[in-house]
């Protein structure tokens, strides 16, 4: 039934899909990995890595007195 009725129109129901398939994602007009090449092209390597973590004293602290003295799981 689906099919009987978008024979007759394939025009619209192209203009139609492709006006969805624009409101989804715009980005879809096939130069997709040409700007993904261009941003990472971009990209300083010597702002990467980022920070570090910080230090997480009090974790490591509890991590070895469960382990030693509480031979348990932590919380």
């Amino acid at each position: 039934e689906a099919i009987d009725y978008c024979l007759p129109y394939p025009d619209k129901l192209k203009l139609q899909r492709d006006k969805a398939l624009e409101e989804v994602n715009p980005y879809l007009d096939g130069s997709t990995s040409k700007r993904i090449v261009t941003a990472l092209e971009k990209l300083n390597p010597k702002d990467y890595p980022k920070k570090h973590k910080p230090l997480n004293l009090i974790r490591k602290w509890q991590i070895i007195y469960h382990s030693v003295f509480r031979k348990g799981y932590l919380r």
